[in-house]
């Protein structure tokens, strides 16, 4: 059906995708969207990283997220905001698509409005730590095993390894690609994932937006 549809359509080769670098913020800032009929506040803090998919420095980067708030109950951020405060269901460190590079670290979490500053505090407290001591071994241990078993786990359905060959076949890396990527999750060291760390988390640097129904000491900001 495919070729009867479209099997006159004239092959026209590909341009490559670029996407241009940008750069990071100067300085800290924050954006208040105030949104009166909303319950809850959800916040998002992040910056943009250059690392591509295809990078060496991928594989720290991605376990170093994870180690910051890849789980709500196991990762830094999920231990103190949820935890031992209470303060959101969810919080989470993530990196966006970085196939082409230019890709946004990315935090993200909801809480009540009145708990808005003291999250944001919260936060600030974890991802500095984070910037300045680096990864722990077991967290590192944690989360390169659980990354890779759960790559492992994923292939088990036809559809999923469909899916995955089709990533990898995208991103240039073929078949072998996938045979070799829970090795090089496993191979990180703990020095790889701090240089990373210091390389592409700044702190200082992030845009801060929340969206909800603002408190009082919020809105004054705006």
């Amino acid at each position: 059906l495919a070729s009867n549809i479209f099997g006159d359509c004239p092959a026209k080769e590909n341009p490559p995708i670029v996407i241009p670098a940008v750069s990071l913020p100067a300085r800290a800032s924050r954006i208040d969207a105030f949104l009166p009929d909303k319950s809850s506040m959800d916040i998002l803090i992040g910056h943009p990283v250059p690392v591509k998919r295809t990078d060496d420095e991928f594989y720290a980067l991605h376990l170093a997220s994870l180690a910051l708030g890849g789980d709500t109950i196991t990762s830094r951020l999920g231990k103190l905001l949820r935890e031992q405060h209470g303060l959101t269901y969810g919080v989470y460190s993530r990196i966006g698509d970085s196939t082409y590079g230019m890709a946004t670290w990315l935090i993200n979490l909801t809480v009540n409005p009145s708990n808005a500053e003291k999250a944001l505090q919260l936060v600030d407290e974890v991802v500095s730590k984070f910037k300045n001591r680096g990864i722990t071994a077991e967290e590192l241990k944690r989360e390169a095993t659980g990354s890779a078993g759960l790559f492992n786990v994923s292939l088990r359905s036809s559809i999923a390894l469909a899916r995955v060959l089709t990533r990898f076949e995208t991103l240039g890396l073929g078949p072998a690609g996938v045979d070799e990527h829970p090795g090089r999750v496993l191979s990180v060291k703990k020095a790889q994932v701090d240089a990373t760390i210091e390389k592409y988390l700044h702190p200082n640097r992030m845009v801060t937006v929340l969206a909800g129904t603002l408190v009082p000491i919020a809105a004054s900001k705006r």
